[in-house]
């Protein structure tokens, strides 16, 4: 999910906590204090793979680019929204 209408929430200040999944490295150091648990983050910043499906026939266009269809399964989008809570608990 991507906040459509920023209400004074970003830029993310450094004393608010964040919990990172899915991406390491540098670009963390740059948001608010970061903490290993999502019950402990004031935000949760999560770097996801677009669901896709295998490509269908044999055309070279077709092997090159995602198809399918671009919502989450059921049991995914369960663990996602599993996550956001937790952090706001």
């Amino acid at each position: 999910m991507v906040p459509l209408k920023n209400e004074g929430v970003l830029p993310l200040s450094k004393e608010q906590k964040v919990y990172f999944e899915g991406m390491t490295g540098d670009i963390q150091i740059d948001f608010g204090t970061i903490v290993s648990s999502p019950e402990d983050a004031d935000f949760v910043i999560l770097k996801l793979e677009t669901p896709t499906l295998p490509p269908e026939g044999g055309r070279l266009m077709e092997s090159m680019f995602p198809q399918g269809r671009l919502d989450f399964p059921q049991d995914e989008k369960a663990e996602l929204l599993d996550l956001i809570k937790a952090s706001l608990s």
